[in-house]
Formats: structure tokens, C-alpha cells, sequence
């Protein structure tokens, strides 16, 4: 289907100049080289088709022509958006995206000015693509798609067993649910816009994502920040990646050494922030929201590796402690003691309970000391 596509435009382009007496084609003659919306509705519809035993909403299987459908299918929706903005100038970006939702029942659409044109981002199942259609002289083209410039986004790296490929690095695999934002221009005027997504995986409440942040001149996309992390579904507290001023703002979750919590379990927090300027856009720089949960994940490496721990707890609290941890359990060279067994409430204040597997339940009083949260307190009066 592709090959008789390719051949129909390349015999349209070399015709048209002897059968018009022009040296170009005009913009009517243009669209129909390229397709239009019913041609490539109807083509969409047969790849669609052709894919769907190959795709279960998360991942194609390995089959090559899967690879091959699936990239075809993300080259005519932003084929397609482009022939329906030609066919409705003065659109807005509410009713492109209505309109892309239309080439199935499974598709959703988000649609984001960009410029003169539109960041054009859809997803079936978990599974998404973004699409950049910007107008040019005949008319609008795709002129980006992230399909084309990073493996991860690529359809082969949508593959359920691209992880276990050996010809593959883990960043080049993906399968990823995009969702856009617009950033302030720089001082050039260049548009900046980022793409937030997150992994379609099987199961888990901890999902990974990678955030991308992009330039565009109006005629390239550069990529100019590409940032990997994982985050709670369940994490009440929200965790949209917004903009605080000059600062892009995503929260994440990274792990413990010591312990470890429950796939939903939001901990440990951690809010990134990204500084942009009209010139720059800073590397990230992280900040612990659990300074609370990180004294005593240190305090527990420490005291298993029997190295001082003054700096996280008075003599008392670090003792009643070590009498607490399961000692027979532990291995020195992987000191893990277990599962953070409830996640702590917003209000919790100075004092508190905490109980990890292999240690039981504490409470805890803490205090700021510097940088660091410290333990000026510890009991076992927790069920009282």
C-alpha cells in the first residue's frame, strides 16, 4: 500500500507541469499529490485495520510490518490535520482536535498553538504520538514528528519486547502518552514548548515518563532538554508538570537506599524544577519534599554500616533505633530493610509514626538542623 501510494504522488508530480503548461503546481494540484482528507481517511482506516491484531493498547507486537503500519499511521494523522486545516481556515485548536478524534473511536487528540501552526498530539490506548502541521506556501504541511527524531518515539521502539532486544538501548525504547505545553519564547522569539510523557506499561502505580523541552524557528525543532524520571499515579498531591514563573515544576519519585515504598506510595517525593530564561534553559535541580523520610533512610544505612550517625540523631534515638532492626535479616553489603509500610499524612507535624518492614514502628520527633532534618527523639509508644 505504501509503494502505490509513493508511485500515484511522484507520477501526479511529474505529470503536472505538462498537463498545466506550470512550472509548479498549484495549490489544488498540490493537495491531491499529497492526498486528500477522504483519500487519507480511507488509507488511515486500512492501516488501522491491519494493526489492530499486532497492537493489545499498550504495545505492538515484533512483527515488522506492525513497525511499518504503525508509522504510517502516525504520518497520516498529521497529514490528514493538515488537509483539514486547509479545508477550514481560521480553525482553533479545540475543533483540530475534535477533528483528529474523528479518524477513530479509540483516538484522542490535544492540540496546541504553535506559531502559525499546531502541536498536534494523539494517543490510542497508551500509545501516543505528537505531530507539528505548519502552513507553507500551497497550503499546511507536517513538518515534525517526534516519530522521526528520538528512537524512543519511534514505532520500533513501541515494541513489547523492545527492552529485551539486544540491539536496543533502553533510551531507545518507549511507547509513551504525550501531553503538551506551550513555554515563553526566547529572546530571539523562537517558540518553546514541552512534551510531558509517560510510559504505557502492563501493571504498577509508579509509571515512568521523560519530559522533552523543544525550540522551534519556525522552520526546526532542536531539542533542547530531555529529562528521564518516574512518578506515583496515586500521589494525591498532583503531579502535573506546570510552569511557577520562569521555572517548569514536575514532581517525581526516586527511591531509597535503605527501604522502599509501595508501588503507589508517592515516597520519596522529589519536585524538580527548570529554570528558562531568554537564553537558556538551566539543567534540572532537585529538592527532597520527605527531609523527614531521607534522615532516617541515611540514619539506617549508617547504622548498618556502623559509621557515625551524630549529624542525623542524638545517642538515644540512634540507639533505640538499631535495637529495633532485624540484624540476622540484613546484608552490610545491601543494607535494605523493607517495605515503608503507610505513607505519611500531609499534616503529619514534628512527631510522628513511621513503621518499615525489618524495623517495625517508631515514633519519631524531628527538628531542622542546617540543611538536614534531624532526630532529636524516638519511642516505641506508636499504638498508645
Amino acid at each position: 500500500m505504501r509503494r502505490i501510494v509513493a508511485s500515484a504522488f511522484w507520477l501526479i508530480c511529474l505529470a503536472a507541469p505538462f498537463a498545466s503548461g506550470a512550472a509548479t503546481l498549484s495549490a489544488a494540484e498540490n493537495a491531491g499529490a499529497r492526498g486528500d482528507e477522504a483519500s487519507l481517511q480511507r488509507e488511515y482506516a486500512a492501516v488501522r485495520a491491519a494493526l489492530a491484531p499486532h497492537f493489545d493498547d499498550f504495545k505492538i507486537d515484533d512483527d515488522r510490518r506492525a513497525v511499518d503500519w504503525l508509522d504510517r499511521l502516525w504520518t497520516l494523522t498529521g497529514d490528514w490535520a493538515a488537509r483539514w486545516l486547509e479545508a477550514h481556515p481560521g480553525a482553533t485548536a479545540g475543533a483540530l482536535a475534535t477533528a483528529v478524534s474523528t479518524l477513530e473511536p479509540e483516538l484522542s487528540a490535544d492540540v496546541l498553538p504553535l506559531g502559525d501552526g499546531f502541536l498536534v498530539a494523539t494517543r490510542r490506548g497508551e500509545l501516543g504520538n505528537v505531530v507539528l502541521v505548519a502552513p507553507e506556501r500551497h497550503g499546511y504541511r507536517a513538518v515534525w514528528n517526534v516519530k522521526d527524531v528520538l528512537r524512543s518515539w519511534s514505532a520500533a521502539g513501541a515494541r513489547a519486547r523492545c527492552v529485551d532486544d539486544e540491539n536496543e538501548d533502553d533510551d531507545d525504547c518507549g511507547g509513551w502518552m504525550p501531553a503538551l505545553g506551550a513555554l515563553p519564547a526566547d529572546g530571539s522569539g523562537r517558540a518553546r514548548f514541552f512534551v510531558d510523557a509517560t510510559a504505557g506499561q502492563y501493571a504498577g502505580s509508579t509509571v515512568g515518563a521523560e519530559l522533552t523541552i523543544w525550540t522551534w524557528d519556525g522552520t526546526r525543532a532542536a531539542l533542547a532538554l530531555r529529562h528521564a524520571y518516574s512518578y506515583a499515579l496515586d500521589d494525591d498531591a498532583g503531579t502535573a508538570t506546570h510552569l511557577d514563573g520562569d521555572e517548569l515544576v514536575l514532581r517525581e519519585k526516586r527511591a531509597f537506599r535503605a527501604f522502599f515504598g509501595s508501588g503507589g506510595s508517592p515516597h520519596r517525593r522529589v519536585e524538580t524544577r527548570i529554570h528558562l530564561t531568554p537564553t537558556d534553559i538551566s539543567e534540572p535541580e532537585s529538592q527532597s519534599l520527605d527531609p523527614e523520610l531521607d534522615t532516617l533512610d541515611e540514619l539506617f544505612v549508617r547504622l548498618v554500616r556502623g559509621e557515625p550517625t551524630d549529624e542525623l540523631a542524638t545517642p538515644e534515638a540512634a540507639a533505640l533505633v538499631a535495637e529495633q532492626i532485624d540484624w540476622e535479616a540484613l546484608d552490610p553489603a545491601e543494607p535494605r530493610l523493607g517495605m515503608l509500610m503507610a505513607d505519611l499524612p500531609a499534616d503529619h507535624g514534628s512527631t510522628f509514626c513511621v513503621e518499615i518492614e525489618g524495623i517495625g514502628s517508631i515514633r519519631y520527633k524531628f527538628e531542622r538542623r542546617g540543611e538536614r532534618m534531624f532526630i532529636v527523639a524516638a519511642d516505641l509508644r506508636c499504638g498508645e
